[in-house]
Protein backbone atom coordinates (compact mmCIF):
# COMPACT_ATOMS: atom_id res chain seq x y z
CA UNK A 1 0.00 0.00 0.00
CA UNK A 2 1.39 3.51 -0.82
CA UNK A 3 0.79 5.92 2.37
CA UNK A 4 2.33 9.69 3.16
CA UNK A 5 5.19 7.88 4.66
CA UNK A 6 5.81 10.75 7.38
CA UNK A 7 2.75 10.14 9.14
CA UNK A 8 3.15 6.53 9.60
CA UNK A 9 2.65 5.74 13.25
CA UNK A 10 3.80 2.14 14.02
CA UNK A 11 2.58 1.67 17.34
CA UNK A 12 -1.19 2.96 16.56
CA UNK A 13 -1.83 -0.48 15.47
CA UNK A 14 -1.64 -2.04 18.62
CA UNK A 15 -5.02 -0.55 19.52
CA UNK A 16 -6.22 1.31 17.02
CA UNK A 17 -9.80 0.37 16.60
CA UNK A 18 -11.89 -1.75 14.18
CA UNK A 19 -14.93 -0.72 12.16
CA UNK A 20 -15.59 -4.21 10.72
CA UNK A 21 -18.70 -4.53 13.53
CA UNK A 22 -22.64 -4.47 13.39
CA UNK A 23 -22.41 -5.24 9.45
CA UNK A 24 -23.47 -8.94 9.49
CA UNK A 25 -25.20 -9.45 12.84
CA UNK A 26 -27.30 -7.55 15.53
CA UNK A 27 -25.03 -9.52 18.14
CA UNK A 28 -21.34 -8.22 17.08
CA UNK A 29 -21.18 -4.34 18.01
CA UNK A 30 -19.30 -3.53 21.22
CA UNK A 31 -19.72 -0.47 21.11
CA UNK A 32 -21.63 2.78 20.30
CA UNK A 33 -21.74 2.45 15.97
CA UNK A 34 -24.27 3.99 13.46
CA UNK A 35 -23.81 2.42 10.27
CA UNK A 36 -25.45 3.71 6.67
CA UNK A 37 -25.68 1.86 3.49
CA UNK A 38 -25.14 3.34 0.23
CA UNK A 39 -26.40 1.07 -2.68
CA UNK A 40 -24.73 0.21 -6.02
CA UNK A 41 -22.39 -1.64 -8.29
CA UNK A 42 -18.62 -0.95 -6.71
CA UNK A 43 -17.72 -3.82 -8.46
CA UNK A 44 -15.90 -1.33 -11.25
CA UNK A 45 -15.63 2.22 -11.64
CA UNK A 46 -16.77 4.27 -8.58
CA UNK A 47 -16.55 7.09 -6.93
CA UNK A 48 -17.84 8.46 -3.22
CA UNK A 49 -17.05 12.04 -1.90
CA UNK A 50 -17.81 13.35 1.57
CA UNK A 51 -17.70 16.43 3.16
CA UNK A 52 -17.36 15.71 6.82
CA UNK A 53 -17.47 17.76 9.61
CA UNK A 54 -17.37 17.09 13.26
CA UNK A 55 -18.36 18.79 16.24
CA UNK A 56 -14.93 19.03 18.58
CA UNK A 57 -16.27 20.46 21.65
CA UNK A 58 -17.40 17.54 23.33
CA UNK A 59 -15.15 16.09 25.95
CA UNK A 60 -14.95 12.47 25.42
CA UNK A 61 -12.62 9.49 27.68
CA UNK A 62 -11.40 8.32 24.46
CA UNK A 63 -11.02 8.76 20.83
CA UNK A 64 -14.41 8.83 17.98
CA UNK A 65 -14.21 7.66 14.17
CA UNK A 66 -16.31 8.47 11.25
CA UNK A 67 -15.88 6.81 7.97
CA UNK A 68 -16.33 5.46 4.41
CA UNK A 69 -15.82 1.93 4.08
CA UNK A 70 -16.08 -0.52 1.20
CA UNK A 71 -17.14 -4.18 2.41
CA UNK A 72 -18.74 -6.76 0.49
CA UNK A 73 -20.63 -10.12 0.95
CA UNK A 74 -18.64 -11.57 3.33
CA UNK A 75 -18.19 -10.05 6.72
CA UNK A 76 -16.46 -10.05 8.60
CA UNK A 77 -14.11 -10.28 5.73
CA UNK A 78 -11.84 -7.85 2.93
CA UNK A 79 -12.43 -4.28 3.35
CA UNK A 80 -11.20 -0.57 2.73
CA UNK A 81 -11.89 2.20 4.70
CA UNK A 82 -10.89 6.11 5.53
CA UNK A 83 -11.99 8.27 7.85
CA UNK A 84 -11.52 11.19 10.26
CA UNK A 85 -10.92 10.19 14.35
CA UNK A 86 -11.61 12.85 16.47
CA UNK A 87 -9.94 12.68 19.95
CA UNK A 88 -6.79 11.39 18.32
CA UNK A 89 -3.41 11.52 18.56
CA UNK A 90 -4.07 13.65 21.16
CA UNK A 91 -7.53 14.75 23.38
CA UNK A 92 -8.02 17.89 21.53
CA UNK A 93 -6.94 16.60 17.96
CA UNK A 94 -8.39 15.27 15.04
CA UNK A 95 -6.85 13.19 12.17
CA UNK A 96 -7.60 10.97 9.20
CA UNK A 97 -6.65 7.33 8.97
CA UNK A 98 -6.77 4.22 6.52
CA UNK A 99 -7.59 0.99 7.38
CA UNK A 100 -7.88 -2.37 4.61
CA UNK A 101 -7.89 -6.38 5.50
CA UNK A 102 -7.26 -8.54 2.63
CA UNK A 103 -9.45 -11.98 1.60
CA UNK A 104 -8.11 -13.95 4.39
CA UNK A 105 -9.09 -11.37 7.30
CA UNK A 106 -5.64 -10.56 7.73
CA UNK A 107 -4.96 -6.06 7.93
CA UNK A 108 -3.16 -4.93 4.84
CA UNK A 109 -2.77 -1.57 6.22
CA UNK A 110 -3.58 0.51 9.52
CA UNK A 111 -2.46 3.78 9.14
CA UNK A 112 -3.21 6.91 12.29
CA UNK A 113 -2.50 10.18 12.09
CA UNK A 114 -2.67 11.61 8.81
CA UNK A 115 -3.15 15.35 8.47
CA UNK A 116 -7.28 16.09 7.99
CA UNK A 117 -8.87 18.26 10.50
CA UNK A 118 -12.08 18.25 11.89
CA UNK A 119 -13.44 19.60 8.55
CA UNK A 120 -12.17 17.38 5.90
CA UNK A 121 -13.40 15.86 2.75
CA UNK A 122 -13.37 11.86 2.51
CA UNK A 123 -12.93 9.98 -0.61
CA UNK A 124 -12.99 6.22 -1.62
CA UNK A 125 -12.47 6.11 -5.19
CA UNK A 126 -11.90 2.70 -7.74
CA UNK A 127 -11.65 1.21 -10.84
CA UNK A 128 -11.26 -2.28 -11.87
CA UNK A 129 -7.76 -2.56 -10.80
CA UNK A 130 -7.17 -0.57 -7.96
CA UNK A 131 -9.43 1.15 -4.95
CA UNK A 132 -7.60 4.48 -3.68
CA UNK A 133 -8.11 6.70 -0.33
CA UNK A 134 -8.38 10.40 -0.79
CA UNK A 135 -8.63 13.12 2.42
CA UNK A 136 -8.87 16.54 1.35
CA UNK A 137 -7.84 15.47 -2.14
CA UNK A 138 -4.62 14.26 -1.15
CA UNK A 139 -3.75 10.09 -1.71
CA UNK A 140 -3.86 8.29 1.82
CA UNK A 141 -3.74 4.96 0.26
CA UNK A 142 -3.89 2.57 -2.68
CA UNK A 143 -5.13 -0.88 -2.63
CA UNK A 144 -5.11 -3.77 -5.45
CA UNK A 145 -8.54 -5.28 -6.36
CA UNK A 146 -7.47 -8.86 -5.88
CA UNK A 147 -5.81 -8.37 -2.55
CA UNK A 148 -9.00 -6.66 -1.33
CA UNK A 149 -11.24 -9.57 -3.03
CA UNK A 150 -14.54 -7.89 -2.07
CA UNK A 151 -17.26 -10.13 -3.01
CA UNK A 152 -20.14 -8.06 -4.03
CA UNK A 153 -18.64 -5.34 -2.80
CA UNK A 154 -20.91 -1.44 -1.59
CA UNK A 155 -19.94 1.14 0.75
CA UNK A 156 -20.94 1.68 4.41
CA UNK A 157 -20.32 5.14 6.48
CA UNK A 158 -19.89 4.36 9.94
CA UNK A 159 -19.67 6.27 12.95
CA UNK A 160 -18.44 4.71 16.23
CA UNK A 161 -17.67 5.41 20.06
CA UNK A 162 -15.72 3.36 22.11
CA UNK A 163 -16.27 4.34 25.71
CA UNK A 164 -19.88 4.31 27.28
CA UNK A 165 -20.83 7.94 28.05
CA UNK A 166 -18.68 9.87 25.33
CA UNK A 167 -20.49 11.14 22.36
CA UNK A 168 -20.27 12.05 18.94
CA UNK A 169 -22.01 15.07 16.54
CA UNK A 170 -21.17 15.23 12.89
CA UNK A 171 -22.51 16.54 9.99
CA UNK A 172 -22.08 15.11 6.27
CA UNK A 173 -22.58 16.69 3.13
CA UNK A 174 -22.24 14.02 -0.30
CA UNK A 175 -19.68 15.39 -3.23
CA UNK A 176 -20.12 13.13 -5.44
CA UNK A 177 -21.77 9.49 -5.31
CA UNK A 178 -21.30 7.51 -9.35
CA UNK A 179 -20.86 4.32 -9.78
CA UNK A 180 -20.11 2.58 -13.65
CA UNK A 181 -20.92 6.45 -14.33
CA UNK A 182 -24.25 6.53 -12.69
CA UNK A 183 -25.43 9.15 -9.70
CA UNK A 184 -26.40 6.90 -7.02
CA UNK A 185 -29.44 7.58 -4.84
CA UNK A 186 -29.32 8.65 -1.47
CA UNK A 187 -28.92 5.74 1.34
CA UNK A 188 -32.69 4.61 3.37
CA UNK A 189 -31.67 2.80 6.14
CA UNK A 190 -29.08 2.91 8.63
CA UNK A 191 -28.00 0.12 11.67
CA UNK A 192 -27.83 1.57 15.07
CA UNK A 193 -26.15 0.16 18.75
CA UNK A 194 -25.66 1.91 21.72
CA UNK A 195 -27.12 5.17 21.70
CA UNK A 196 -25.54 6.35 18.32
CA UNK A 197 -28.05 7.35 15.54
CA UNK A 198 -27.82 8.43 11.90
CA UNK A 199 -30.32 10.53 10.02
CA UNK A 200 -30.89 12.36 6.66
CA UNK A 201 -31.38 15.93 6.38
CA UNK A 202 -31.90 16.17 2.88
CA UNK A 203 -30.98 13.85 -0.20
CA UNK A 204 -27.37 15.23 -0.03
CA UNK A 205 -27.11 15.24 3.99
CA UNK A 206 -27.11 13.72 7.28
CA UNK A 207 -26.09 13.75 10.80
CA UNK A 208 -24.46 10.80 12.92
CA UNK A 209 -25.25 11.95 16.97
CA UNK A 210 -25.71 10.19 19.93
CA UNK A 211 -23.76 9.18 23.17
CA UNK A 212 -22.81 5.44 23.93
CA UNK A 213 -25.26 3.85 26.11
CA UNK A 214 -24.63 0.41 26.19
CA UNK A 215 -28.28 -0.96 26.85
CA UNK A 216 -30.16 1.52 23.65
CA UNK A 217 -31.64 -0.48 21.23
CA UNK A 218 -29.71 -2.19 17.98
CA UNK A 219 -31.38 -2.66 15.01
CA UNK A 220 -32.09 -1.49 11.64
CA UNK A 221 -33.89 1.48 10.80
CA UNK A 222 -35.30 3.99 8.42
CA UNK A 223 -32.96 6.98 8.09
CA UNK A 224 -35.14 9.53 7.75
CA UNK A 225 -37.56 8.63 10.98
CA UNK A 226 -35.37 6.54 12.67
CA UNK A 227 -38.57 3.99 12.97
CA UNK A 228 -37.44 -0.12 12.98
CA UNK A 229 -39.32 -2.18 10.41
CA UNK A 230 -36.50 -2.57 8.15
CA UNK A 231 -35.63 -6.09 7.99
CA UNK A 232 -31.79 -6.01 6.48
CA UNK A 233 -30.35 -2.13 5.46
CA UNK A 234 -27.59 -4.29 3.70
CA UNK A 235 -30.48 -5.78 1.09
CA UNK A 236 -32.77 -2.82 0.81
CA UNK A 237 -32.52 -0.25 -2.46
CA UNK A 238 -33.92 2.92 -3.15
Amino acid sequence: MQIIAAYIIASLVAFAPSSHTARASLTLATHGEATVYVAGNFSRDFDVSYAFAIDTRRKNRSFTTIGVMMIGATDPGPSAEVGLANGYPSAKSTSGFVSGSHAHGTKSSDVWGLPCGATCTVELRGNSDHVSAFLDGRLAGTWSRPDLSIESPYIQINAEVYKEGDAISAFIVTKKATAGGRALQAPICEFTTGGIEARSTSPTSMTFSGVYRSGARSTYAWLKSGAEGVKHCGLVTP
